[in-house]
């Protein structure tokens, strides 16, 4: 919806906010980008992971390596 103008029976509860955001990207005030999933830094927050992975992203939320 973001992309594109297209509306159908599921947008229509869409809050306001949101179709700011549409304006605002229409105007290119904002940018929608892809975000590879290995560079999220709120991965250990959501799931489970190797340690070898949670430490790189403890060090990528730069809360120390104690670990």
């Amino acid at each position: 919806m973001a992309m594109n103008n297209k509306s159908g029976s599921r947008s229509k509860q869409i809050d306001a906010k949101y179709l700011a955001i549409r304006e605002r990207i229409k105007d290119k005030k904002m940018v929608i980008e892809h975000i590879s999933i290995e560079l999220m830094i709120v991965g250990p927050l959501t799931k489970g992971m190797p340690p070898f992975k949670f430490k790189d992203h403890v060090e990528r939320m730069r809360l120390g390596s104690t670990l």
